[in-house]
């Protein structure tokens, strides 16, 4: 039988743990190295390979739903698993909008985590009872564009990035160097997107960024 490679991404040491000790008890099952960050997830992705990688939504540098873009981007055989303590539906549709396959809550590992990873091996989709209500639902009503909100006025991947790194304040000299080349590519954007004025003249007026990220985050309903 064909080892299945597994990467794991989540800031909370003792989660990857945890983990790893539930899937090491296949013994087909490989994990070929773990990212406590969403930057890290993407880089090791790209060198090591693997199979499925497990991301937590939650995580610095890039949150995970933007890192499974850019992995299914540049590695689109990779199947992704989202692993978190969140759930709303808006939420649930973003993640398979990003390409994951399957969306476990961390509260539902001992129950479903290894029937997920059984199903991805195989390329195949895993649902929870309760997240398959939600996207047959979706399916019932059909897609459509977030409630109130105009094309141009959405964000892009990369805007919603910047965002988080200013929000996380980093300090590091690389971080620094990204969000001062990047600063005014998010500042650029801010007029064309609804509500974002208050982030403009926060910014003008030396208002620190946390609270910035904070207001653009729940604001415009990132993740």
């Amino acid at each position: 039988m064909k080892t299945v490679r597994i990467l794991l991404a989540d800031d909370h040491k003792v989660v990857r743990q945890g983990t790893r000790a539930l899937l090491s008890t296949i013994p087909e099952w490989e994990i070929v190295g773990e990212a406590d960050n969403g930057r890290d997830a993407v880089a090791l992705t790209a060198d090591l390979k693997p199979d499925i990688v497990i991301l937590d939504i939650t995580m610095p540098e890039l949150n995970g739903l933007d890192a499974a873009r850019q992995i299914k981007r540049k590695s689109p055989e990779t199947e992704i698993l989202i692993f978190t303590a969140q759930e709303t539906e808006k939420l649930v549709h973003d993640v398979f909008d990003s390409g994951a396959r399957s969306y476990i809550m961390k509260t539902d590992a001992a129950d479903h985590l290894i029937d997920a990873i059984k199903a991805l091996s195989e390329h195949k989709h895993f649902f929870t009872s309760r997240i398959s209500e939600i996207v047959f639902a979706r399916c019932i009503q059909g897609k459509q564009a977030l409630e109130g909100t105009p094309e141009n006025s959405r964000i892009t991947d990369r805007e919603r990035e910047i965002v988080q790194l200013l929000g996380e304040g980093k300090r590091s000299r690389p971080a620094a160097i990204r969000r001062q080349k990047f600063r005014w590519r998010l500042m650029a954007s801010l007029p064309r997107l609804t509500g974002w004025s208050f982030c403009l003249s926060a910014e003008r007026t030396g208002c620190r960024t946390q609270r910035i990220s904070h207001f653009c985050l729940r604001g415009r309903s990132l993740i």
